[in-house]
């Protein structure tokens, strides 16, 4: 499956797997406003994990949706987060309370990406209006994929009942062909 882009304002915004959506690139939001530069995209997601709001956000999600979660290191780690020194990092959130509602890659083709829920709170965290834009953008993408797959599914549909109709003609023609045959005897 090829990779998925929307453009909200003007930024292309990657969307993976799972509808995880790229933070680095909604981060790159920030630039347009006058907040960051090109280099700051990860000190905007670091700067968001020091929020307890964030915090609470990401552990009330996990819980939810990740029976594996470690609430006991999400707590820990909202308090380790209050110092400016820690590094709170998606990659260090990832690896002390076993998060799935965010996937962290270093290197050249890596970046943070979040669920979709949590991507809209970090939409939010750095503007309101750019989160009902990319609200807005994101539900386009859905519906055009899902007239896709629906299109998709009753081509299939069609096809599946064709070649079924195809079995049958060959069959009743099969049947007729033994039954003229045994007339003639």
């Amino acid at each position: 499956m090829a990779k998925k882009k929307i453009e909200v304002q003007g930024i292309v915004i990657k969307v993976e797997k799972n509808d995880y959506v790229s933070l680095t690139d909604i981060a790159k939001q920030s630039t347009q406003v006058g907040y960051a530069s090109e280099q700051d995209f990860y000190f905007i997601i670091r700067n968001w994990f020091h929020n307890q709001t964030t915090l609470l956000f990401l552990e009330t999600w996990e819980i939810i949706h990740n029976p594996k979660f470690n609430q006991k290191a999400s707590a820990e780690f909202r308090i380790k987060a209050v110092q400016r020194s820690f590094p709170a990092t998606a990659q260090n959130y990832i690896r002390e309370t076993g998060a799935i509602g965010l996937i962290s890659k270093s290197g050249r083709y890596g970046g943070t990406f979040a669920h979709e829920d949590i991507a809209l709170n970090f939409c939010y965290w750095i503007s309101p209006v750019f989160q009902l834009y990319f609200i807005q953008e994101f539900r386009r993408m859905k519906k055009q994929e899902l007239l896709e797959n629906t299109t998709d599914w009753a081509l299939n549909k069609v096809l599946d009942s064709a070649d079924s109709i195809r079995v049958l003609v060959e069959t009743i023609q099969d049947m007729r062909t033994g039954i003229d045959a045994s007339e003639e005897e």
